[in-house]
């Protein structure tokens, strides 16, 4: 996918977060369990335990976000002038636009709708089961 095509991608998604709200920068980001995702879904992979269920756009993000992350922090671990920790979960150091971090907690709080349903939700885990 060419880098037009992607910001193009990305400015209508956050377009979209926007219209439908999205969670609070200070909302406390939560890891979530192991599941299956539904089909057209798979791991954010933000890092090797991140079971969040994303499209295949948002994963592909992520991964930009993760090898352009370290350029955007200081030596201090915080992050340079118009960058934030994305903190898709707690303790999420990756340097992103506020932006970046607010599609992040959109889809913490979408992932349930994502992975596959059984008959009961584990609290707080996304996950489904018999």
């Amino acid at each position: 996918m060419s880098s037009r095509k992607l910001i193009i991608n990305l400015t209508i998604l956050i377009l979209a977060q926007s219209w439908i709200g999205a969670v609070p920068a200070n909302a406390t980001q939560y890891r979530v369990s192991k599941c299956e995702c539904n089909e057209g879904f798979q791991f954010r992979q933000a890092d090797g335990t991140d079971y969040v269920c994303v499209d295949n756009q948002a994963s592909a993000r992520v991964q930009i976000e993760n090898s352009n992350g370290p350029s955007h922090k200081l030596e201090n671990g915080y992050c340079e002038s118009g960058y934030v920790w994305r903190d898709a979960w707690d303790g999420d150091g990756v340097c992103v636009t506020p932006e970046a971090r607010s599609m992040a907690h959109a889809e913490n709080a979408r992932h349930t709708g994502n992975d596959t349903k059984f008959e009961v939700q584990l609290p707080y885990s996304g996950c489904y089961l018999k």
